[in-house]
């Protein structure tokens, strides 16, 4: 494990306490469905978004992207910022968010016995920097 420069999207989900206790259950499948959209890479783009990182939990999603793997990652985040708005907005989901550079450990860990990381985990500066703008600064 080790830190990496990288560029960070923290995305809060707006009202979605109230989304997931008044909608359908077969809405919250939906939901479920285009986050998981938002995780898949198509494996032709795979040079594109190698340092892809993507976590959510909750009402919170990040995304990151390697500075130093990815000369594109600005482009590649507002692509990602788009694609993530689309797939929310069909299901009446708003988000509120902030975008930062800085050290980060986004990535996944196993255990001893294990031959696939399985867990996924994120810390590092950067995530602190953009979760501080999120809920301080960005209007909604």
């Amino acid at each position: 494990m080790k830190y990496e420069d990288r560029l960070i999207l923290f995305l809060d989900f707006l009202g979605f306490k109230n989304y997931i206790t008044s909608h359908k259950e077969s809405d919250i499948i939906e939901l479920y469905k285009s986050i998981s959209n938002i995780f898949a890479i198509n494996e032709e783009y795979w040079e594109v978004f190698r340092s892809k990182k993507v976590s959510q939990f909750s009402d919170c999603l990040t995304i990151s992207y390697n500075i130093k793997k990815d000369p594109e990652a600005v482009s590649l985040m507002i692509e990602s910022v788009q694609r993530t708005h689309i797939e929310l907005i069909r299901n009446q989901v708003l988000v509120r968010g902030a975008i930062k550079i800085g050290q980060l450990y986004h990535g996944g860990f196993k255990l001893r016995d294990e031959k696939k990381s399985k867990y996924n985990i994120i810390f590092g500066d950067a995530i602190v920097k953009a979760y501080e703008v999120e809920s301080t600064t960005a209007i909604y």
